[in-house]
């Protein structure tokens, strides 16, 4: 679904359009542009996958600020995980400071004040959802976020969420899109626990994660000849006997 394409407004309008776009995808917040007039450009796409939203946004350089101020107005409390895809992003949460280069996952908590910028030209595609629905407590968010890339995890949601939005459209408009977005935040919730080290919510959510991630790891690599059980079961650390029980049954 699109949601802002500045090149079907008025230069003079642009600016505003961008920032009721923004809050209305995501949470109040103060949305700044680095340009004015002709040179601010911005397209916006959104898809829903049950209570799972992918959202994207290509545009010229801005900054968003969560201040306490806009955490008293009402907003959804939820999580973000984006993948920058251009540009390098400028993330600011719990007293860290953080680039974010093409091709890296950013986890924000939007429950509690942060920062994000790009100057120039930049993009990112975000998976949204819910607290409730997603199901990791606060501290296993925020310990998460700050090592995201120590999980196994990580190379694996990397792909996925690139691959749901490479097919976005057929994808959301199939009789499966609940359930992709249900597997999909199993992902997300075994890649955060994963990367929190806190084991008690690990390990459950690993486990409850498998086939997920073991069908996710297929698709992705699926066009590959030497893709095999033994493969999957490798990348997954499990036995090969564990692997094809993973495999749904005919009918």
């Amino acid at each position: 679904m699109l949601l802002l394409d500045t090149g079907e407004l008025p230069a003079q309008e642009r600016v505003e359009a961008f920032r009721t776009a923004l809050v209305s995808a995501s949470v109040p917040s103060l949305v700044s542009m680095e340009e004015s007039g002709e040179r601010v450009f911005a397209r916006m796409e959104r898809w829903q996958f049950g209570e799972l939203m992918l959202f994207t946004s290509r545009s010229s350089g801005w900054s968003v600020t969560r201040s306490p101020r806009f955490l008293r107005l009402e907003g959804p409390p939820m999580v973000s995980l984006s993948l920058q895809t251009h540009g390098t992003g400028r993330f600011g949460q719990s007293g860290r400071r953080d680039r974010v280069e093409p091709g890296e996952l950013m986890l924000n908590d939007l429950t509690i004040p942060y920062d994000f910028a790009w100057s120039g030209s930049g993009a990112a595609r975000a998976l949204q959802m819910p607290y409730d629905v997603l199901a990791v407590p606060p501290d296993v968010v925020r310990r998460g976020a700050e090592r995201l890339r120590a999980s196994p995890l990580y190379e694996l949601v990397r792909a996925h969420l690139a691959r749901i939005h490479h097919d976005a459209d057929t994808l959301a408009g199939d009789p499966g899109a609940a359930a992709l977005g249900t597997a999909t935040l199993e992902l997300v919730r075994a890649l955060i626990t994963s990367a929190s080290g806190v084991d008690a919510h690990a390990r459950p959510a690993l486990a409850e994660s498998l086939l997920p991630r073991v069908l996710a790891y297929a698709r992705t690599h699926l066009t590959e000849p030497d893709l095999t059980p033994a493969r999957i079961a490798h990348a997954h650390n499990i036995s090969v006997r564990r692997c094809t029980a993973c495999a749904p049954r005919p009918g």
